[in-house]
């Protein structure tokens, strides 16, 4: 999957929030504290440090969701993390976004906060973010 696509899958899966342009998703790929999972129904995009990793995303083209193509990219992300000696992963997760929370606690990622007005939505609007953890 080119940055081209990542950047129009997200545009897809995303509709009402900022989109990532092509560039800015070239330059994220080339990073080297980045872990990607790119398959042809979508990409997982993890960032790390030290002993912390960070989901950014899991982005499923919705002709292929509900197939437990999300659950595979979050255990490679997870894997990956596990193995570079991460023993704690984060993530922010838009609070209307149920698909997502169920996966992240089916999971066992634990909520531990929340982030008022987190994501710029295109409409000017805000939306809070949910923050969840999960030890390893």
């Amino acid at each position: 999957m080119t940055p081209y696509k990542m950047s129009e899958l997200h545009s897809r899966c995303m509709p009402n929030y900022q989109n990532w342009s092509a560039d800015y998703y070239k330059t994220l790929l080339k990073s080297k504290n980045s872990i990607f999972h790119i398959e042809k129904f979508g990409f997982g995009f993890a960032r790390f440090s030290k002993d912390e990793g960070e989901i950014i995303m899991i982005m499923i083209d919705p002709s292929f969701r509900h197939k437990g193509r999300g659950t595979l990219l979050l255990k490679k992300l997870l894997d990956d993390l596990k193995s570079i000696g991460c023993k704690k992963i984060f993530l922010e997760v838009g609070s209307n976004n149920e698909g997502a929370i169920a996966l992240y606690k089916k999971n066992n990622f634990e909520k531990i906060g929340e982030r008022k007005e987190y994501y710029s939505l295109k409409t000017g609007g805000k939306l809070n973010a949910l923050v969840f953890r999960k030890v390893l």
